[in-house]
């Protein structure tokens, strides 16, 4: 797949990945597995259970690939391979920061606390202050972290999912191979396909610098 970066995950990493979305939050958190994995460089020694891939240029997501599921969103970050270990220093363009297994384990903490429909930002931020700095981070830490939160929780990140699900077979309504497009029960939908896509398909239907499919 030209111009693009592919990495291995083993079992562990894959069961992660692989947890239901249905909001916003687990679509970042998923995000900052993904920047784990990416950080992390770790060995599979065979172990491998799916594959994600990041095309970033003019389009810049995420892919994840499975066995009878596919799905992608948004990659926000700019990514510099470390040749020395396999690994990747990670970058976000807009705050001009590097984001590191540090600023990932504060980023799930604050993420954690996250409760927009029965805590004001206020609240959230002053918990989060005072726990965090008791915890040894310093307040730029807690601000820039807080700040990246808030940039991905804005962000459009244009879930797309192939599955492969016999098991809830119901003819039209639910056809075994189908396309979940956006993740939460009030504008989700579904589109139904004659026979599994390939990985190739697939990321050819999200690529905006190769021809359309048509739907009719």
């Amino acid at each position: 797949m030209k111009g693009a970066i592919e990495v291995p995950v083993g079992r562990f990493y894959c069961n992660k990945i692989s947890q239901p979305i249905r909001e916003k939050k687990d679509c970042i958190l998923l995000l900052l597995d993904t920047l784990e994995i990416l950080v992390a460089a770790m060995p599979l020694n065979g172990d491998e259970k799916a594959k994600i891939v990041i095309r970033n240029s003019k389009m810049s997501r995420a892919f994840y690939f499975m066995q009878d599921k596919y799905y992608s969103i948004l990659f926000p970050f700019s990514l510099e391979e470390r040749e020395e270990n396999d690994s990747y220093a990670i970058y976000d363009p807009v705050l001009d920061m590097e984001v590191n297994n540090r600023e990932i384990s504060l980023m799930r903490t604050i993420l954690d606390r996250i409760d927009f429909i029965n805590s004001t930002v206020e609240t959230m931020l002053e918990s989060i202050y005072y726990d965090m700095e008791g915890e040894e981070y310093a307040g730029i830490e807690i601000e820039r972290c807080w700040g990246l939160l808030m940039r991905m929780f804005s962000l459009e990140l244009g879930y797309i999912r192939y599955d492969y699900d016999p098991e809830h077979v119901n003819g039209d309504f639910h056809p075994p191979h189908h396309l979940d497009i956006n993740y939460s029960a009030k504008c989700t939908y579904k589109l139904g396909l004659k026979e599994k896509i390939s990985i190739n398909d697939f990321t050819d239907l999200l690529d905006i610098q190769t021809k359309c499919k048509y739907l009719v």
